[in-house]
């Protein structure tokens, strides 16, 4: 648990954005819980970005979505 930071340094969470299009992101741990997700087709990964629910940079797992609420939405799905 920690602050929340927000800047549009070029990083990997801008970079998702970026491919993604999306409007906010989190970077996460590319946890088993996640993965599993992604085996059973709950959580979308994908390198490019495109129609995805988190995208895959630099071994990293980054959450994307529209808004906050849909980004609040994927972090409890983790739970």
């Amino acid at each position: 648990d920690g602050p929340i930071l927000v800047n549009w340094k070029k990083n990997d969470v801008y970079e998702a954005l970026k491919r993604s299009g999306k409007k906010v992101g989190i970077m996460v741990s590319p946890s088993d819980k996640i993965l599993s997700m992604a085996e059973n087709g709950k959580l979308n990964l994908s390198e490019s970005g495109i129609n995805s629910d988190a995208v895959v940079i630099n071994g990293r797992i980054i959450l994307v979505a529209e808004n906050v609420e849909e980004l609040r939405k994927k972090i409890e799905g983790l739970k």
